[in-house]
């Protein structure tokens, strides 16, 4: 039996995330300091690798 591993991963940090607001299905990008954290966890290769990957297609989403 061959065996998977599901990884949950959330987006990375938005403006209405520092403003402490719901954002929901509002179609925000990452703010400087959630995509400078996105590349510095990619950059010490702290993210899986994995085959593929299934996303939401909200923009913060798509850029994490």
């Amino acid at each position: 039996m061959k065996n998977y591993y599901l990884y949950l991963i959330r987006h990375g940090i938005t403006q209405g995330n520092l403003d402490g607001k719901y954002i929901g299905q509002t179609d925000l990008s990452l703010c400087p300091d959630g995509a400078s954290t996105i590349r510095s966890l990619r950059d010490m290769e702290v993210y899986p690798s994995v085959q593929k990957v299934y996303s939401s297609p909200l923009r913060r989403c798509l850029e994490t």
